[in-house]
């Protein structure tokens, strides 16, 4: 069953948030009030709560601009699990609306963190290769523009082996990332590299300054 019902933008809960300048936005703004009546929001109210189901980059721009006026909203009664709800908004953001890589981001961690699904049956899913799932398992200390470029690149794999390294100082570390994302640096030259770190490592322990 589907009703209509205004809710103001604060009311809505969205994964989706943007970084673009505020000409962007406004320019988001201004294309929403000339097709409004073509780009109708759905949303689905769970225990009060309203859940955005389409139409990202709009709502984004109506709450980043702090715009409260109520807008009509379709809503959705069907109960759905949380899993299924993250799973449709992962299809819709891949399939049906052009979404940045947060917005994958955000919802794949949940699917495999919470929800304990593996990258193969989200790309069974949404009836893609399984390795444009995998590329977005960027470990989340890993600073956001390392994350971008390290999905953009497909080199997740070795962005997330140089975060894993302890000895390595994290100053070193972002100009690893750079190299890797750079796709100027392989596992084997980060194995190269890592023979100096563990010597200096092991070195200072073996090794440690006397004191007078």
């Amino acid at each position: 069953m589907i009703k209509v019902k205004f809710l103001s933008p604060s009311q809505i809960e969205t994964y989706f948030q943007d970084d673009v300048n505020e000409q962007f936005l406004q320019g988001r703004l201004q294309a929403y009030e000339k097709n409004r009546s073509s780009i109708p929001f759905y949303v689905e109210e769970v225990n009060g709560s309203y859940f955005l189901y389409n139409g990202f980059k709009f709502m984004d721009a109506m709450k980043r601009s702090e715009q409260n006026k109520p807008i009509p909203c379709y809503v959705l009664t069907k109960k759905r699990s949380e899993l299924k709800r993250l799973l449709h908004l992962l299809w819709q953001g891949t399939h049906c609306e052009a979404t940045n890589w947060k917005f994958k981001y955000k919802l794949i961690k949940q699917l495999t963190e919470k929800f304990q699904l593996t990258p193969s049956e989200i790309a069974a899913f949404l009836q893609i290769n399984e390795r444009e799932i995998s590329v977005y398992l960027v470990e989340e200390h890993v600073p956001d523009y390392f994350k971008k470029k390290a999905i953009q690149t497909h080199t997740t794999q070795l962005v997330n082996r140089i975060s894993s390294i302890g000895v390595i100082p994290e100053s070193h570390k972002k100009e690893l990332y750079q190299l890797a994302v750079d796709q100027q640096l392989t596992h084997k030259q980060l194995n190269w590299t890592l023979s100096f770190y563990y010597t200096n490592f092991y070195g200072a322990y073996s090794n440690p300054p006397t004191t007078i």
